[in-house]
């Protein structure tokens, strides 16, 4: 993908992570080499990070705080919030996190005109691709996210079709419409049935370790919150973005995100880490033999 680089008209970026600390030292490592880039020479740059773990989820609880001072190695923190969270459903938690942090940003933003805003997760992988997205946001004022599905869904008399959640670009004269669209994603994930809801019961094919999943995913979620809200007409989906990582055990897509711990902090058995695994040979297997 080739983009002409503009002179900069914003000058505050704020990089925004949720969730847990994967790989996180990996992940700035490669977010300190795309910001070496004499691109971001003039911007003024800042971390914030809001890591949640649920209630019963004791172990990552753990993995948490026993990993809480890497955080200092970011010399760019500026807010760290570590909570325990409680929530039935693991793609409704995904979409309050990004809420959450949002919404707290949203106090501190005086000026937005200036600022442009990433909201991703520890364990992306950043690289020449990511910085192009940066820019054609800034140039275009729109918010922008790697391509995920050409598939139109229906929601009620709403037609979407689902975002990529785990890399996106918002201006910040566009950050208020960010935050309306994902409290509409909140209240229809909160509408979802659970009525057939078994915490006991696990779908690894949703991923993870495929407990705590229903309804609508985050994708989905993030599509309808955009249609409604009308923010899809201030949005671009970057078609050409280039993954760096090919599918792996983890998922069927192409994507940027370093998994080298990914089975750690799934809490994966043995069992299912060898299902996932046999998965993931069967399907190499198929597609040597289709291609």
């Amino acid at each position: 993908m080739y983009l002409k680089i503009v002179e900069n008209m914003s000058k505050k970026l704020i990089i925004c992570y949720t969730g847990e600390p994967r790989s996180l030292i990996k992940g700035l490592q490669s977010r300190n080499k795309m910001l070496s880039e004499r691109y971001f020479s003039d911007f003024f740059i800042e971390s914030r990070y809001l890591i949640c773990f649920l209630r019963k989820n004791k172990k990552n609880r753990f993995k948490i705080f026993n990993r809480s001072n890497l955080f200092h190695k970011d010399n760019n923190l500026k807010i760290l919030r570590i909570e325990e969270r409680k929530s039935k459903n693991i793609w409704e938690h995904i979409i309050q996190q990004k809420y959450d942090i949002l919404h707290e940003l949203k106090k501190d933003l005086n000026k937005k005109d200036d600022s442009t805003i990433l909201l991703t997760r520890t364990d992306w992988f950043f690289t020449k691709n990511c910085l192009n997205l940066i820019n054609l946001s800034i140039q275009k004022q729109k918010v922008i996210t790697p391509y995920f599905s050409e598939k139109i869904e229906l929601y009620k008399r709403y037609e979407y079709k689902a975002i990529f959640d785990q890399f996106m670009v918002i201006p910040g004269l566009l950050l208020d419409d960010v935050i309306n669209a994902l409290e509409i994603a909140l209240k229809v994930s909160k509408e979802q049935p659970q009525d057939e809801y078994d915490e006991k019961i696990k779908n690894l094919y949703l991923g993870g370790n495929g407990k705590k999943r229903f309804g609508l995913a985050p994708e989905s979620l993030l599509g309808i919150g955009f249609e409604i809200s009308k923010l899809s007409q201030k949005h671009i989906v970057e078609g050409d973005f280039i993954f760096k990582f090919e599918p792996d055990m983890y998922g069927a897509n192409k994507h940027n995100l370093i998994r080298d711990d990914a089975y750690i902090w799934m809490n994966l058995s043995l069992g299912d880490f060898l299902k996932k695994y046999l998965w993931y040979i069967k399907s190499k297997f198929l597609n040597f033999f289709k291609n």
